[in-house]
């Protein structure tokens, strides 16, 4: 069974690291997690949970390690669009778990993405334009992300689509 964000949060928040890294660090906030997937949705690593400072624009990582613990990865930068902005995450705004959201990817992903063979992918729990929201994301074999977005709060599917991996890619070159 996979460790819910609540579950993992709450772990994270009684952890000797965070708790020194967040005197440290007051003005961060909590901005997503993030876990990867095999395709048939089951994960393929632990999950990691990002804070991002607005001072410097940076996103600290700290990854779950198998006995329950956790490891910090360094303040890097944002992949993002520059006029996108990091929203906090609310963990009160979570009522929606993995297994719904593997349930509404395992109803509606054939019917979605009819033509597309699924590869390796990753799920994430964020806040943008003001919804939180489940992004599940998989790489297909035609170089494109299959992505499902489902409200954190209702359950509902709020967005899909299948975008170009490649065009993304030099998007994201282009905006910095």
């Amino acid at each position: 069974m996979v460790l819910s964000p609540l579950e993992v949060f709450s772990l994270l928040k009684k952890d000797e690291i965070f708790l020194q890294w967040k005197k440290n660090h007051p003005q961060c906030y909590l901005s997503h997690f993030f876990l990867p997937l095999l395709p048939d949705f089951v994960p393929r690593g632990n999950w990691e949970i990002g804070f991002f400072n607005p001072e410097d624009e940076k996103i600290t990582i700290f990854a779950l390690l198998e006995k329950g613990d956790f490891a910090i990865k360094p303040a890097d930068e944002v992949f993002k669009e520059k006029a996108t902005r990091i929203e906090e995450l609310k963990m009160d705004s979570v009522k929606v778990g993995f297994e719904q959201v593997q349930q509404a990817f395992a109803e509606n992903g054939a019917e979605l993405f009819p033509q597309e063979v699924l590869g390796n992918g990753f799920l994430t729990l964020q806040c943008l334009s003001g919804v939180t929201r489940w992004n599940v994301n998989f790489m297909t074999q035609t170089f494109k992300f299959a992505q499902l977005q489902v409200d954190a709060e209702s359950g509902d599917i709020i967005g899909h689509g299948l975008i170009n991996f490649i065009d993304r890619v030099q998007k994201g070159k282009s905006s910095g």
